[in-house]
């Protein structure tokens, strides 16, 4: 009986995930650039935003910061979900997929209000 790749009788400690801590670090990152990306916008002497649109020769960049801060907004909601979501939590197993569908896309429209509230919700279950 070969018991070396059975992780039933493994009896070596596994290292521990830190899914909490790793998803607060991703939200940090992913909101600091964001703030990071409105900051450079809001100089009046042109930031590096400015000076990428002047680069690829257009003359206006405010329609086009407009469009690429939400689609920031938006990569940034999804990649939480991806990346941090599935490890925090778990759907019912009786929710349908419309609620499931509802409840990720409110999730990543309101990521900015959203995390913070689960973090600490989770934080407060972990004590």
């Amino acid at each position: 009986m070969e018991t070396a790749n059975n992780p039933d009788t493994d009896n070596r400690p596994q290292p521990r995930r830190k899914p909490l801590a790793s998803a607060f670090i991703l939200y940090l990152f992913l909101l600091s650039s964001l703030l990071l990306f409105v900051y450079d916008l809001s100089q009046t002497d042109g930031g590096l935003i400015t000076a990428a649109y002047q680069g690829m020769g257009w003359e206006s960049d405010s329609g086009a910061s407009v469009l690429g801060f939400m689609l920031l907004y938006l990569v940034a909601g999804v990649v939480l979900g991806k990346k941090a979501l599935n490890r925090l939590i778990q759907w019912h197993h009786l929710a349908t997929l419309t609620d499931i569908v509802r409840a990720k896309l409110h999730i990543i429209i309101f990521w900015v209000v959203y995390y913070p509230v689960l973090f600490i919700k989770l934080a407060f279950g972990k004590l």
